[in-house]
């Protein structure tokens, strides 16, 4: 029993120092120290010490487990569409609304299910696939993650945009700035570059503000995994951000936002903005072919999912 008991204390002592910023060398077979006594009372107050070192040794096993994983608390997810199964629930019904919109049994990652976005080209960019679809949980911090491929003859022109995250009530298109409105979503920019898309509380602008990666990290007819993770900003203090990751390497970030002006339930993140476009809203953004007629570019999304935190 002695030999056992050495060998929790031992185990437990490995364990704290797993969990402690500055550890300390400990022998917990060793009577000279202060530490032995302190885990002894601790693990005997847990009942890890008592019977049998059988007994003893599985409720050490579940102690470790507790320790190791008990704080590993798994996100609260606020929207999950794959396309693979079940596609008549009420999200996935909504999208397909979008005459832009198309559902394909074999196009998405793993050649499962994915939707494909027409961007029909017009004067004023390309006709606008926008969908607002409610989340389930209202919180201030968010990450969204979809995969993308574009067509492999995608026209970016001068850019478009890409979906995002807002509250009750998104302020976009040129729209006034109002105390509890905004949204954060992103852009696709020319040569597959990428960019943060905000509307804050800046009353001097009337479009979206944000930052533009310096590399290209969108590639045409390759699949990508995108991230964006927004935090809110304490009302009326600018220290909210949202950053972009492409592929596991973060593109690009804008911090010091002002998202909200106020605060309130209404001005916290709640509703995924479906939203891809080229524009822009004139025909600068719009993608033609060499004789200068209006075109239809293509992309394939799958797997979006919005989670609650920063991850």
């Amino acid at each position: 029993m002695q030999r056992f008991r050495a060998r929790v204390l031992r185990c437990v002592s490995s364990v704290a120092r797993s969990f402690s910023p500055r550890p300390r060398k400990f022998d917990p077979a060793s009577r000279t120290r202060a530490e032995a006594p302190r885990y002894e009372k601790l693990l005997r107050r847990l009942g890890l010490l008592a019977g049998s070192a059988k007994s003893g040794f599985r409720r050490l096993v579940f102690f470790v487990a507790l320790l190791a994983f008990g704080s590993a608390v798994p996100a609260q997810v606020l929207l999950d569409l794959t396309f693979d199964g079940e596609t008549d629930d009420a999200s996935t019904a909504l999208l397909l609304e979008d005459p832009l919109i198309h559902l394909e049994t074999d196009s998405g990652v793993d050649g499962t299910g994915a939707i494909r976005v027409d961007y029909v080209g017009f004067d004023r960019g390309s006709k606008r696939a926008v969908v607002v679809l409610p989340l389930d949980g209202i919180v201030d911090e968010a990450t969204l993650s979809f995969d993308v491929r574009f067509a492999e003859d995608f026209k970016w022109v001068r850019g478009g945009k890409l979906h995002g995250l807002g509250p009750e009530r998104r302020v976009t298109g040129g729209r006034p700035r109002q105390p509890d409105g905004w949204s954060s979503r992103m852009m696709f920019r020319s040569g597959g570059r990428i960019s943060t898309y905000l509307y804050d509380q800046d009353p001097v602008v009337r479009y979206g503000v944000g930052d533009t990666s310096e590399d290209p990290f969108l590639k045409a007819g390759q699949w990508h995994h995108v991230v964006l993770r927004v935090k809110l900003n304490t009302p009326e203090q600018p220290d909210g951000y949202a950053q972009i990751l492409i592929d596991g390497r973060e593109a690009v970030r804008t911090k010091g936002v002002t998202f909200r002006g106020v605060g309130g339930e209404a001005t916290r993140i709640q509703n995924f903005l479906f939203s891809t476009f080229h524009g822009g809203s004139d025909p600068r953004f719009a993608p033609v072919d060499s004789e200068g007629a209006f075109t239809i570019e293509r992309a394939w999304f799958d797997n979006f999912k919005v989670v609650a935190g920063i991850h």
